[in-house]
Protein backbone atom coordinates (compact mmCIF):
# COMPACT_ATOMS: atom_id res chain seq x y z
CA UNK A 1 0.00 0.00 0.00
CA UNK A 2 1.41 3.17 -0.87
CA UNK A 3 1.83 6.02 1.84
CA UNK A 4 1.14 9.83 1.68
CA UNK A 5 3.98 11.66 1.92
CA UNK A 6 2.51 14.47 3.39
CA UNK A 7 -1.46 14.98 4.87
CA UNK A 8 -1.03 18.62 4.23
CA UNK A 9 -3.20 19.85 1.52
CA UNK A 10 -0.98 21.63 -1.19
CA UNK A 11 -1.30 25.81 -1.97
CA UNK A 12 -3.01 24.65 -5.27
CA UNK A 13 -5.91 26.61 -6.86
CA UNK A 14 -7.73 25.63 -10.23
CA UNK A 15 -8.63 28.55 -12.47
CA UNK A 16 -12.16 28.38 -12.60
CA UNK A 17 -12.20 29.90 -16.46
CA UNK A 18 -10.81 26.94 -17.24
CA UNK A 19 -12.02 23.32 -17.06
CA UNK A 20 -10.03 20.14 -15.75
CA UNK A 21 -8.81 17.74 -18.03
CA UNK A 22 -9.05 13.36 -17.77
CA UNK A 23 -6.30 12.10 -20.17
CA UNK A 24 -6.28 8.61 -20.82
CA UNK A 25 -2.88 7.43 -22.12
CA UNK A 26 -1.99 4.04 -24.03
CA UNK A 27 -1.51 1.80 -26.69
CA UNK A 28 -5.01 0.00 -27.57
CA UNK A 29 -2.90 -3.11 -29.04
CA UNK A 30 -0.60 -3.81 -26.60
CA UNK A 31 -3.37 -5.33 -24.14
CA UNK A 32 -3.06 -4.13 -20.80
CA UNK A 33 -1.11 -0.85 -22.14
CA UNK A 34 -4.45 0.35 -23.65
CA UNK A 35 -6.03 0.71 -20.04
CA UNK A 36 -6.14 4.81 -20.36
CA UNK A 37 -7.44 4.68 -23.50
CA UNK A 38 -10.01 2.50 -22.33
CA UNK A 39 -10.45 4.50 -19.09
CA UNK A 40 -11.08 7.38 -21.25
CA UNK A 41 -13.81 5.94 -23.09
CA UNK A 42 -15.08 4.64 -20.35
CA UNK A 43 -15.12 7.96 -18.35
CA UNK A 44 -16.63 9.75 -21.26
CA UNK A 45 -19.94 7.73 -20.82
CA UNK A 46 -19.76 8.02 -17.34
CA UNK A 47 -19.34 12.02 -17.72
CA UNK A 48 -21.17 12.55 -20.42
CA UNK A 49 -23.93 14.59 -18.84
CA UNK A 50 -21.15 16.85 -16.63
CA UNK A 51 -20.06 20.18 -17.88
CA UNK A 52 -17.44 20.53 -15.48
CA UNK A 53 -14.36 18.51 -17.02
CA UNK A 54 -13.35 17.23 -20.10
CA UNK A 55 -12.03 13.68 -21.38
CA UNK A 56 -9.75 13.37 -23.42
CA UNK A 57 -8.36 9.74 -25.51
CA UNK A 58 -4.52 10.81 -25.73
CA UNK A 59 -3.78 7.21 -26.94
CA UNK A 60 0.25 7.75 -27.84
CA UNK A 61 -0.11 11.00 -29.08
CA UNK A 62 2.59 12.28 -26.83
CA UNK A 63 4.01 15.52 -27.47
CA UNK A 64 0.98 16.60 -28.85
CA UNK A 65 -1.24 16.65 -26.28
CA UNK A 66 0.19 19.81 -24.68
CA UNK A 67 -2.42 22.80 -26.08
CA UNK A 68 -4.92 20.68 -23.91
CA UNK A 69 -3.45 19.94 -21.03
CA UNK A 70 -1.68 23.28 -21.24
CA UNK A 71 -5.38 25.09 -21.65
CA UNK A 72 -6.75 23.05 -18.73
CA UNK A 73 -6.97 24.38 -15.15
CA UNK A 74 -5.95 20.78 -13.77
CA UNK A 75 -5.21 17.05 -15.49
CA UNK A 76 -5.65 13.65 -14.37
CA UNK A 77 -3.72 11.34 -16.58
CA UNK A 78 -4.46 7.68 -17.07
CA UNK A 79 -1.77 5.08 -17.69
CA UNK A 80 -0.66 1.64 -17.36
CA UNK A 81 2.87 1.91 -15.28
CA UNK A 82 4.75 -1.03 -14.29
CA UNK A 83 4.38 -0.39 -10.42
CA UNK A 84 6.18 -3.68 -9.81
CA UNK A 85 2.81 -5.07 -7.81
CA UNK A 86 -0.09 -6.72 -8.36
CA UNK A 87 -1.90 -6.40 -12.08
CA UNK A 88 -4.96 -3.88 -11.83
CA UNK A 89 -3.57 -2.27 -8.73
CA UNK A 90 -4.11 1.37 -9.28
CA UNK A 91 -2.04 4.22 -7.37
CA UNK A 92 -2.20 8.10 -7.65
CA UNK A 93 0.34 10.28 -7.63
CA UNK A 94 -0.53 13.89 -7.14
CA UNK A 95 1.68 17.11 -7.95
CA UNK A 96 5.22 16.87 -6.59
CA UNK A 97 4.85 13.25 -6.04
CA UNK A 98 3.57 12.74 -9.62
CA UNK A 99 7.42 14.91 -10.53
CA UNK A 100 9.37 12.20 -8.43
CA UNK A 101 7.86 9.18 -9.56
CA UNK A 102 8.07 10.04 -13.21
CA UNK A 103 11.89 11.28 -12.92
CA UNK A 104 12.23 8.23 -10.77
CA UNK A 105 11.03 5.54 -13.49
CA UNK A 106 13.68 2.71 -13.76
CA UNK A 107 11.98 0.92 -16.38
CA UNK A 108 10.49 2.95 -19.46
CA UNK A 109 8.90 1.60 -22.59
CA UNK A 110 8.85 4.27 -25.47
CA UNK A 111 5.05 4.39 -24.27
CA UNK A 112 6.44 5.88 -20.70
CA UNK A 113 9.32 8.72 -22.51
CA UNK A 114 6.23 10.06 -24.04
CA UNK A 115 4.82 10.64 -19.98
CA UNK A 116 8.18 12.07 -19.11
CA UNK A 117 8.87 13.96 -22.06
CA UNK A 118 4.95 15.33 -22.13
CA UNK A 119 5.04 16.72 -18.48
CA UNK A 120 8.99 17.90 -19.27
CA UNK A 121 7.88 20.13 -22.11
CA UNK A 122 4.86 21.72 -20.04
CA UNK A 123 7.42 22.42 -17.10
CA UNK A 124 9.56 24.04 -19.98
CA UNK A 125 7.35 26.19 -21.47
CA UNK A 126 5.79 26.77 -17.70
CA UNK A 127 2.05 25.43 -18.63
CA UNK A 128 2.07 22.55 -16.72
CA UNK A 129 -1.26 22.85 -14.69
CA UNK A 130 -0.60 22.94 -10.33
CA UNK A 131 -2.74 20.27 -10.14
CA UNK A 132 -2.09 17.69 -11.64
CA UNK A 133 -2.32 13.82 -10.99
CA UNK A 134 -1.48 10.56 -12.49
CA UNK A 135 -3.40 7.11 -11.64
CA UNK A 136 -0.96 4.11 -12.83
CA UNK A 137 -2.54 0.94 -13.09
CA UNK A 138 -0.26 -2.45 -13.42
CA UNK A 139 -0.75 -4.15 -16.26
CA UNK A 140 -0.45 -8.06 -16.12
CA UNK A 141 0.61 -8.13 -19.76
CA UNK A 142 2.04 -5.97 -22.47
CA UNK A 143 1.54 -8.88 -25.24
CA UNK A 144 -0.23 -7.97 -28.57
CA UNK A 145 -3.91 -7.57 -27.69
CA UNK A 146 -7.23 -5.11 -28.33
CA UNK A 147 -8.69 -6.40 -24.60
CA UNK A 148 -7.29 -5.65 -21.07
CA UNK A 149 -6.86 -8.44 -18.73
CA UNK A 150 -9.41 -9.44 -16.49
CA UNK A 151 -7.67 -7.66 -13.25
CA UNK A 152 -6.76 -4.53 -15.05
CA UNK A 153 -10.51 -4.68 -16.96
CA UNK A 154 -12.01 -4.45 -13.39
CA UNK A 155 -10.04 -1.24 -12.41
CA UNK A 156 -12.15 0.88 -14.64
CA UNK A 157 -15.00 0.86 -12.28
CA UNK A 158 -13.11 2.52 -9.69
CA UNK A 159 -11.79 5.51 -11.61
CA UNK A 160 -14.80 7.97 -11.89
CA UNK A 161 -14.17 7.68 -8.11
CA UNK A 162 -10.97 8.48 -8.17
CA UNK A 163 -11.36 11.16 -10.30
CA UNK A 164 -14.39 13.03 -8.29
CA UNK A 165 -12.10 12.16 -5.20
CA UNK A 166 -8.74 14.17 -6.94
CA UNK A 167 -11.43 16.97 -8.68
CA UNK A 168 -13.26 17.95 -4.99
CA UNK A 169 -9.09 17.91 -3.50
CA UNK A 170 -8.78 20.84 -5.61
CA UNK A 171 -11.68 22.28 -5.45
CA UNK A 172 -12.42 22.04 -2.11
CA UNK A 173 -10.29 23.67 0.95
CA UNK A 174 -11.15 21.91 3.42
CA UNK A 175 -11.06 18.33 1.50
CA UNK A 176 -7.79 16.21 2.85
CA UNK A 177 -5.86 13.34 0.32
CA UNK A 178 -7.05 10.06 0.60
CA UNK A 179 -4.50 7.46 2.28
CA UNK A 180 -2.96 5.85 -1.18
CA UNK A 181 -2.29 8.83 -2.50
CA UNK A 182 1.53 9.66 -3.05
CA UNK A 183 1.97 13.11 -2.32
CA UNK A 184 4.24 16.12 -2.27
Amino acid sequence: MPSVITTRKPDVSIDTTKKPLIVGLGNLLRGDEGVGVHAAKHLMKQFDDRCDVDVLDGGTLGLSLIEPIAGASAVILIDAVNLQTTPGRAQVFVGAGLDRFIVNLKTRTAHDVNLVDLTNALRLIDCLPQARALIAIQPQTLQWATDLTPPVDAVLSTLPVFCDQLLAFWRQPSSVPKASWIMS
